[in-house]
């Protein structure tokens, strides 16, 4: 329907220029809704919670809604926000996010829209007073269409809080929630999904981020997580309002779930292809995260992620050779034969920050996979954490599983890797050398040409350092070897000091 609402006093001419102009850029709609949202996305990144799609779509609909009504005429004041911004809005609220996000990236859109626009009209309109007739009359059009839009979108967003604060009455927030959930008792699953923001149905990996300093060595995590089940709930960190959920990934730096392990848990939902996810601060810079997903999550994508920081092409040095030949890998992942792979299986990211510790569990399905991959995430931290000097990076539990078991009683642990290595046991450079060695050779199937290639060194120096291995010894190399491979685990480990 045309109307002239919203424009009054246009002249003829105008109108026709901004028809005229509206016309040839309406086909372009994609193209300028990325030049629009590019610099949203920069200044605005938490109006993204699950990654640029949904805000380049939404910005789509609304450019597009924009064009529509320049060249048509048509009443800007009747516009409802459309549904890819809906979509835009339930995201930031899953991730904990406000309204002030899509008022931001609203003006700085606008601003941007505007910038083209006025660019465009410069060219296509010779005169000057006529130019100046068409972006006063188009500028209230802008406006008046952008009031409309945002008008509907805070209509929706209180909508949409008032629904989901009236799906809470079991939990009273999400981090009753979380904490219900964590704690493994009965959970009404239907309810308590829906006050998450996350299908705990579905399959799930638990992911615990963690700052990797933890200053006394014993600390950090330990301070926020019940002893016994690992809760992880901080009641006096303001969690209610910071625990994130996004449909699809990723974390809203602008909620309080950030840091060093906020943006490392946001990075490993890119890497993971942005599945569902849900995150919870602890209150000491750690983050709990849960990934979710309809069916089993593909193996090769966790194992990438598994390979983040593992760059210097040896067996994986947090976890050491399991005895028969496989490898564990806590300092990044091996593949079965103990060569550290290499690639990116979700992308997006090469490295792991280098100011955290991020442990993984195993995949499960139901409350009692999410609760038993997030016990395995809390292991395999501790595994990690075992040492005084921790390293950073990700840490798998299947990777450090048998070091948990063997390292449950460190002190026995310690005592057991002393005597079976004896003086290869010796905290020094030149002797950890040797023991890295050994623990290659055995990752290799016992095999001196292999070893060389994965070490990058010759095969006569490699027969040289188990040479010298076997001298310091006190049981035989071959004969002893799931002891002495269990001994190196143990060492690697807890450090030889």
């Amino acid at each position: 329907m045309r109307t002239d609402v919203g424009t009054p006093g246009r002249s003829e001419v105008a109108e026709e220029h901004i028809r005229r102009l509206a016309g040839e850029l309406l086909p372009d709609a994609e193209r300028i809704a990325l030049e629009v949202v590019a610099p949203v996305l920069v200044e605005v990144p938490e109006v993204a919670p699950a990654g640029p799609s949904v805000a380049e779509r939404s910005t789509h609909q609304n450019i597009a809604a924009m064009l529509a009504t320049l060249a048509g005429g048509l009443d800007p004041t009747a516009f409802a926000p459309p549904p890819a911004t809906l979509d835009l809005v339930l995201r930031i609220v899953d991730h904990g996010g406000d309204l002030d996000a899509v008022l931001r990236g609203y003006r700085v859109g606008h601003r941007r829209f505007w910038e083209l626009w006025a660019e465009h009209a410069g060219r296509g309109v010779e005169d000057r007073d006529e130019l100046q007739a068409v972006l006063g009359a188009s500028s209230s059009t802008v406006f008046a269409l952008f009031d409309s839009v945002l008008a509907g979108v805070v209509a929706f967003h209180r909508a949409e809080l008032e629904r989901r604060a009236a799906a809470e009455p079991r939990h009273g927030s999400r981090a009753a929630a979380v904490e219900a959930v964590l704690a493994g008792g009965p959970v009404d699953l239907d309810s308590t999904s829906t006050v998450l923001g996350y299908d705990l149905r579905g399959h799930h990996v638990a992911v615990v981020v963690a700052p990797v300093d933890v200053g006394d060595g014993g600390g950090g995590i330990g301070d926020g997580l019940d002893a016994d089940r690992g809760v992880g709930i901080d009641r006096g960190a303001g969690v209610g309002r910071a625990a994130g959920v996004g449909r699809s990934g990723g974390i809203d730096r602008g909620a309080g779930v950030g840091g060093g392990a906020g943006r490392a848990a946001e990075d490993l939902a890119a890497r993971l292809g942005r599945p569902r996810t849900l995150m919870h601060p602890v209150g000491d810079g750690t983050v709990l995260a849960w990934f979710g997903w309809s069916g089993t999550p593909d193996e090769e994508v966790l194992a990438g992620a598994a390979r983040l920081g593992a760059a210097d092409g040896r067996v994986a040095a947090g976890g050491g050779p399991r005895p028969g030949g496989g490898s564990a890998a806590g300092g990044g992942g091996t593949r079965g034969d103990g060569v550290s792979g290499g690639g990116s299986a979700g992308g997006g990211v090469t490295s792991a920050p280098a100011d955290v510790v991020i442990a993984l569990g195993e995949p499960g399905q139901g409350l009692d996979g999410l609760r038993r991959s997030h016990e395995q995430a809390l292991e395999a931290l501790r595994v990690r954490r075992m040492r005084a000097d921790p390293r950073p990076g990700v840490v798998r539990h299947r990777d450090v599983a048998l070091a948990a078991i063997l390292c449950a009683d460190p002190e026995r642990a310690r005592t057991f890797a002393t005597a079976c290595l004896g003086a290869l046991a010796a905290d020094d450079g030149n002797t950890a050398r040797l023991r890295d060695t050994l623990r290659t050779f055995y990752a290799c199937g016992q095999n001196k040409a292999r070893t060389a290639e994965l070490l990058f060194v010759h095969q006569r120096t490699v027969s040289y350092r188990m040479a010298r291995a076997a001298s310091l010894l006190v049981r035989d190399v071959e004969g002893d070897a799931a002891d002495l491979q269990a001994a190196l685990l143990v060492l690697e480990t807890l450090g030889a000091g």
